[in-house]
């Protein structure tokens, strides 16, 4: 009997390519808008790289095809197949053979925490103790306890179904005493620092995109592909207040102060609200296209954010407009991270391999950090502020010296890095990959 393909097939193979490769917000809009997981029946288990392995698999086939001649003799052809060109044989008797050149890396080996069945996207050092919790497409989030060894502590299950619900957002509260963790479903849930659930909350209805407590881990904040913003009380899990200004996905959310916060959309613009009122006191309109990260530096006193329209602006909550834009990325800008040491210096990671860190009081680029060679999902100042990490899909977690932009060192991970994480002591930086694992470098102090 001849095998027949679904269309819901192929939407599962793109969707997970989309995940494997770091286009979160892609792969999220993909799922909700073909219904995928209301349409799929049972547990679907497909290996990583499905789609790309058949691919190769029907290019070969095809030029298997292609090279063989109606009597059965095969061609000599030499010329490349291509998905994107029309193949034109061209038969000699040369071969061209590349010649594949590493880049030498620090032979340090990680630790690395094995135990997700999936992607994992997410990794967040506890603010005080040696513990980590990671968060992945697997429906778990984990807490593991770090030595020289590791070990397993918790498994926080995000829904007790077989329907797959990809981990989407984590945050340890200030205090470390309670871990928010967000799902594709909508779910929240709050759990205790050892793993105990505390708290379920459910109002959204889409991907939890951010999850931020608030200074003093009294309220948190969720933010979703609905269009909303949440603010829940952390002690009884009763919403205080629904935000529903935007007209498209809440794709980040960052508190200013205890009672103030920033959100920003798909819909390209950036909403700064207080607690006690669910209008915006101020709208921030200028980029072009959607809005990925929001960000206050420590005083509060400038707000940043990136866009897909390769720009991050920055502006002031008394101004109606942004005090400065800088615009030398190439390509999308996913994040940024402002300096914990200094209230004027930020730092960019775009899809154009390169990160930028820039001094606001001078309106000028300081260090263009251009090691990595695919797209940047992640970077994390160390909390003494010395160090920058920068996680890329070519596999490296780059180490830099904030003193002066030069690279300190390059970590080989086991696959493409979605989050990078420093840890309180700053002597461990983790890295959540696309091959299931978490690694955890040693930086000798």
């Amino acid at each position: 009997m001849p095998s027949s393909i679904t269309s819901d097939e192929v939407n599962f193979l793109v969707y997970r390519y989309l995940q494997e490769s770091g286009f979160l917000h892609s792969s999220f809009s993909l799922a909700h808008e073909s219904h995928l997981f209301s349409r799929l029946k049972g547990d679907v288990q497909v290996a990583t790289g499905a789609l790309v392995t058949l691919l190769q698999k029907a290019l070969l086939y095809t030029e298997v095809e292609t090279h063989f001649n109606e009597n059965g003799s095969e061609k000599r052809c030499h010329q490349p197949f291509s998905l994107l060109q029309p193949h034109v044989c061209q038969e000699d008797n040369t071969m061209q053979i590349d010649d594949v050149v590493e880049n030498g890396e620090n032979n340090d080996k990680p630790l690395t925490l094995s135990g997700h069945s999936a992607e994992v996207f997410l990794c967040s050092w506890h603010p005080s103790k040696n513990i980590i919790a990671t968060g992945s497409g697997d429906s778990t989030s984990r807490i593991w306890s770090i030595d020289n060894k590791y070990e397993e502590l918790s498994v926080l299950k995000q829904n007790e179904g077989k329907e797959a619900n990809d981990m989407t957002s984590l945050d340890w509260s200030h205090d470390g005493t309670r871990l928010a963790t967000g799902s594709y479903d909508g779910t929240i849930k709050v759990w205790s620092d050892e793993g105990v659930e505390l708290h379920s909350l459910r109002k959204h209805n889409g991907p939890v995109f951010s999850l931020r407590w608030n200074k003093d881990s009294t309220l948190l904040l969720s933010g979703c592909a609905d269009k909303t913003s949440i603010v829940w009380d952390s002690h009884s899990g009763q919403i205080i207040q629904t935000f529903s200004n935007h007209s498209g996905a809440t794709l980040d959310v960052d508190w200013k102060d205890t009672s103030t916060f920033a959100s920003c959309s798909a819909d390209k613009s950036i909403h700064v609200y207080s607690i006690d009122s669910t209008n915006p006191k101020q709208i921030f309109n200028g980029h072009l296209s959607e809005v990925n990260t929001v960000r206050w530096n420590n005083d509060g006193s400038l707000l940043a954010s990136c866009s897909d329209d390769k720009t991050a602006k920055i502006w002031r909550p008394e101004n109606s407009s942004c005090i400065e834009t800088f615009s030398e990325h190439n390509r999308e800008i996913y994040t940024l991270r402002w300096s914990p040491k200094d209230d004027n210096i930020v730092s960019t990671a775009s899809f154009d391999a390169t990160v930028k860190v820039w001094d606001v009081s001078t309106k000028s680029c300081l260090y263009t950090l251009n090691s990595h060679r695919e797209p940047i999902y992640s970077i994390a100042y160390s909390p003494d502020g010395k160090y920058l990490a920068s996680g890329s899909f070519d596999k490296h977690l780059n180490i830099w010296s904030t003193k002066d932009g030069k690279l300190i060192k390059s970590f080989l991970c086991d696959g493409g890095i979605f989050e990078v994480s420093w840890n309180a002591k700053c002597n461990r930086v983790a890295a959540s990959t696309s091959r299931h694992t978490v690694n955890i470098f040693e930086l000798g102090q």
